[in-house]
């Protein structure tokens, strides 16, 4: 009976961490319209993510400098491209994410900025390459959803 009582506990609990996670993106994509336009730097990188992922903390212009060259190897050149980027990842990265908030709550509860571009690019790069070899952090995990993106 007590058993019974924490699973549906638990159950309720993810649910309402599932709404609160949508709930987040779905202000995300509200805010971060300001530099769209913007060619893909550095400087206009982070004021995209600080603004569409502000609820996840901030990462350093460092931090996204060192992301460029990812984002150009997917022929990536304006803030709108990493905005489309994230919008066709968006259901693959949440399933992700979720994965590894079950299977290791402390590495996966919530990606920052850059770990959520990151990710989501390289879910892209699998969905667009169907490679069943390339596997993100030692696990296959992001095989697992990469069939989610909107490619």
């Amino acid at each position: 009976m007590l058993s019974a009582k924490f699973e549906e506990a638990d159950e309720q609990f993810q649910q309402l961490r599932d709404g609160i996670r949508e709930y987040e993106f779905s202000i995300s994509d509200e805010k971060a319209g300001s530099v769209l336009g913007e060619e893909l730097n550095a400087d206009s990188l982070k004021i995209y993510m600080d603004e569409a992922y502000a609820q996840r903390g901030k990462n350093s212009k460092k931090d996204y400098s060192r992301l460029i060259s990812e984002m150009q190897d997917l022929n990536l050149s304006t803030i709108e491209d990493v905005d489309l980027l994230l919008q066709k990842t968006k259901a693959a990265f949440q399933e992700y994410e979720r994965y590894w908030a079950t299977k290791e709550p402390n590495i996966g509860s919530k990606f920052q900025p850059v770990g959520v571009l990151r990710i989501s690019s390289e879910l892209f790069r699998i969905a667009a390459t169907k490679s069943e070899d390339r596997m993100y952090h030692g696990d296959n995990a992001a095989n697992r959803v990469a069939h989610l993106v909107d490619i």
